[in-house]
């Protein structure tokens, strides 16, 4: 990897970056201000989280209605405070989610127990924090036994972009891994899978190769089709939001722990 730049991390910490010449990953050269940048999980500046749930949500119907077998789990990894299962949950979908970093506080009874297999993975502003993505990719395939893998990343269209480009995070020192299509298509190669890029924001990987037509319809290059299907999904695809029966699993759980208590 050659040195593209230097910058002032969380204010005061000097860190050189490099790229690689080949698929243009960027990232800074042994970062250690990683502790003092997770003194708190969710950084202060993630003023988008709720939105960003919101419409991760609405994606992810048209998404797993292509990619994802009914009757199969969903594992949201790196999922914060379990928004997002949440709200995968009151929509029909058998999500669970998990986070070393983070308290989960909207679903805390649907965390993975040993053992858990899910065919999707789902890690949504995950991958720019991550320092080796190729073996954290390999070890969520292996431990889950997982054939689609949907996450969000900023991609980015540059030789180098600027060092004013607000996805760097300088301020908050959380962000060391910055990402190409090339490089995600590198990254799928290695593991042996197929990329499919939905924008500059969503991706997929894929343990079988995805149908043209799956492309047409989710790729938002093809904008107004992808956006009529998704229309179409959210509304044809509809199940039964599973917001009561978690309703009534979490009484009789209380119920039980009263009653020990």
């Amino acid at each position: 990897m050659l040195h593209v730049f230097a910058a002032k991390i969380l204010g005061k910490h000097s860190a050189a970056y490099f790229q690689c010449p080949e698929c243009r990953i960027i990232k800074p050269e042994n970062p250690t201000w990683l502790p003092e940048s997770y003194t708190s999980a969710i950084a202060e500046t993630d003023v988008g989280l709720v939105s960003r749930n919101l419409r991760n949500r609405d994606l992810l119907g048209a998404i797993l209605t292509r990619l994802h077998r009914r009757g199969c789990r969903i594992l949201d990894v790196g999922g914060g405070y379990g928004l997002l299962c949440r709200l995968m949950r009151d929509r029909g979908w058998d999500c669970y989610t998990s986070d070393v970093y983070c308290e989960n506080l909207f679903a805390k009874a649907y965390e993975p127990p040993e053992g858990f297999q899910a065919s999707t993975l789902l890690a949504f502003e995950v991958f720019e924090h991550i320092d080796d993505p190729l073996t954290f990719v390999r070890d969520k395939i292996r431990e889950y036994g997982a054939k689609v893998f949907v996450f969000s990343t900023l991609t980015h269209h540059w030789d180098v972009p600027p060092q004013d480009w607000w996805y760097y995070t300088f301020e908050t020192g959380q962000h060391i891994s910055i990402y190409t299509r090339k490089s995600l298509q590198r990254l799928a190669a290695e593991i042996g899978w197929h990329y499919l890029q939905l924008s500059e924001e969503m991706h997929v990987f894929t343990k079988d190769k995805p149908s043209a037509l799956s492309r047409l319809l989710l790729c938002r290059e093809h904008r107004v089709i992808s956006y009529l299907y998704r229309q179409f999904a959210n509304w044809a695809r509809r199940r039964e939001s599973l917001m009561n029966s978690d309703y009534e699993t979490a009484k009789e759980r209380v119920r039980r722990d009263q009653s020990v208590g």
